[in-house]
């Protein structure tokens, strides 16, 4: 019989119990001293993931979305542990960008969770120069049909023509 994968096998008020190799661990919300959200990238997918921090023995869990019981872990964890960031809070922040762990402080005893990062500037783009412009034009509208006009006629081949493969399509 393959043996069953680990789960949360029941969280609320008073604590949590995590079942893995036919092992059960209870912790109750006052032995836990940090949780930190973060993500795992699985190339197609990603996955939330909580990282939990016990006090007394220095244990560590980690839960991730996939498992049973991770929704109820959630929603207790919200009301059971105060000062927490709500998952309304963290989730946005530890969810995007794609494929990025974005690991994420959401709960320490005694302590402020971190502050939610915020997203980088966006880069303006770049100006062109009047001269970089005026080289576009110029090309634009003097050098490509100069070169179309010479590929037609056969003094140049098609390998030494530099107009873009969707100009060589309308030619054809």
């Amino acid at each position: 019989m393959k043996p069953r994968p680990a789960h949360i096998s029941h969280a609320d008020a008073a604590g949590f119990a995590v079942s893995a190799g036919g092992q059960q661990r209870q912790v109750r919300w006052d032995q836990v001293e940090r949780v930190t959200a973060f993500k795992r990238d699985l190339y197609t997918v990603d996955m939330l993931c909580l990282l939990i921090l016990l006090g007394e023995d220095q244990a560590i869990f980690e839960l991730n979305e996939q498992m049973e019981g991770y929704n109820e872990f959630v929603a207790a964890m919200d009301i059971a542990l105060p000062g927490a960031m709500p998952w309304a809070q963290w989730f946005m922040a530890v969810a995007f960008p794609a494929f990025a762990t974005n690991p994420l402080c959401i709960y320490r005893r005694g302590g402020e969770p971190d502050p939610i990062p915020s997203p980088p500037p966006e880069e303006p783009e770049p100006k062109l120069s009047l001269i970089q412009r005026a080289i576009g034009h110029f090309w634009d509208f003097a050098l490509r049909p100069l070169e179309r006009q010479l590929y037609r006629s056969g003094k140049i081949s098609r390998s030494s023509a530099s107009s873009s493969a969707e100009d060589r399509t309308t030619q054809d």
